[in-house]
């Protein structure tokens, strides 16, 4: 059995590696787009695509378990044009002990304006509208910079047994962080003032997400999701993720409308 404190960060197979792959992503992302092609599709593609890459097939090290996972992408098809948000994580899970689950994050995508702490992007209306639709739904706010001062959950050198704990090793920035709709919805506010209530998306996605946590479980969403309800709209980048936790093997991909949906190659 693996333990919190015997988890190094050596890049190989273990969550808290992949975390710091997901931030090195978004690192990559936010500079190398700043500012000509500053843009959330730009950013949001570059993400998805690297998402899938470096997760499909692979075995998570995470304490005393084991994750595998299996990543498809999807984009919404070009004669598409009712888009309820940019992301959506439509995550399967089966459980060590054979229990299954099924959760749709959806995520709307807002870029910092150039050098100002706004996101123009918000909108209030829209806001509204993916709370009410997905009680979970997130904001994900890009920046080309670091962006500190969040609601991280705890101090991780803690977690992982370090003394004296510190931020070493672990997310002291990000350019991506992940706050809900019903927060933003609350304060009224789309500045970076969010961030004190916002977490690393790294975290969001490998320790909560991949827990079947902070995802919308009715069927509607479901359906919204899965582009079997047009009328209510999609996403633009779709990514199915079947997650099998201990022995378990990751469950059946989802039947996903191919009249909204086209595979992103």
């Amino acid at each position: 059995m693996i333990s919190l404190r015997q988890m190094k960060n050596d890049g190989s197979s273990n969550i808290k590696g992949y975390a710091q792959k997901i931030e090195s992503l978004m690192f990559q992302a936010a500079t190398a787009n700043y500012p000509e092609y500053w843009e959330d599709d730009i950013i949001t593609l570059t993400l998805i695509k690297g998402l899938a890459g470096m997760f499909n097939g692979q075995d998570l090290l995470v304490p005393g378990n084991i994750i595998r996972s299996r990543w498809t992408s999807y984009m919404m098809r070009g004669d598409f044009d009712n888009r309820m948000a940019d992301i959506g994580l439509l995550i399967s899970i089966r459980y060590h002990d054979g229990n299954t689950v099924q959760g749709i994050a959806a995520i709307k995508a807002a870029v910092k304006d150039r050098d100002r702490n706004t996101f123009s992007s918000i909108k209030k209306d829209h806001i509204k509208k993916l709370n009410t639709a997905f009680h979970h739904s997130q904001v994900l706010l890009y920046d080309y910079d670091h962006i500190t001062g969040m609601a991280f959950p705890a101090v991780p050198e803690a977690v992982v047994g370090s003394y004296p704990m510190n931020w070493n090793n672990w997310v002291p920035y990000t350019h991506g962080a992940s706050v809900s709709t019903e927060i933003v919805s609350s304060l009224g506010i789309k500045t970076t003032g969010l961030y004190k209530t916002a977490v690393p998306f790294s975290y969001q996605l490998c320790f909560r997400n991949l827990y079947g946590l902070d995802l919308d479980q009715h069927p509607l969403p479901l359906e919204i999701a899965r582009g079997m309800k047009p009328d209510k709209g999609a996403f633009k980048y779709l990514l199915c993720v079947s997650v099998g936790h201990g022995n378990s093997e990751p469950p059946e991909d989802p039947e996903i409308s191919r009249e909204v949906y086209t595979p992103l190659e």
